[in-house]
């Protein structure tokens, strides 16, 4: 009896190893990366700043009920201006295996640029606070200068 009981601890502990190392590589195939490029510079490299899991789940919720601005095109290519100084933000996140899960997201003075998951639309950023939650997320993480932010505060609505 013994002996019997002692066999299906065993088994038991390996079917449960056996699951954890399978859970952990799916969980990690399903990660994803969100990377968060500062637009400003030229002729330098703009600021570049990764996203914590938490971090994406938050932009993506503010993503998610952010409205459609009215009368806006869906062909819209960017909403970026070509000037110097601050052009706003791009997101891109890929999974762990390299597929784009984003597109590239543009976030420009209030407007939201986004192209997946569906049709490409232009929303509006003025109740979800996308733009500056980047942009402290930027400052904190020091990617983004504090001289730097009060340049970009300036255009910012």
């Amino acid at each position: 009896m013994k002996i019997t009981n002692l066999k299906m601890f065993f088994g038991l502990a390996a079917l449960l190893v056996t699951m954890a190392v399978f859970g952990r590589a799916e969980a990690q195939t399903a990660a994803e990366t969100w990377q968060v490029e500062v637009h400003f510079f030229s002729g330098l490299p703009n600021p570049v700043f990764a996203l914590s899991a938490s971090e994406v789940a938050d932009v993506k919720s503010r993503l998610g009920t952010a409205k459609s601005v009215v009368g806006a095109s869906a062909n819209v290519k960017t909403i970026r201006p070509a000037i110097l100084g601050y052009r706003g933000l791009t997101i891109v996140g890929k999974t762990s295996d390299d597929k784009q899960v984003t597109g590239d997201v543009e976030i420009y003075r209030g407007k939201i640029l986004r192209r997946l998951p569906g049709p490409a639309a232009v929303l509006d950023d003025s109740a979800v606070g996308i733009e500056r939650f980047l942009l402290s997320l930027g400052v904190a993480k020091k990617a983004v200068s504090s001289e730097t932010m009060q340049e970009i505060q300036q255009v910012l609505p």
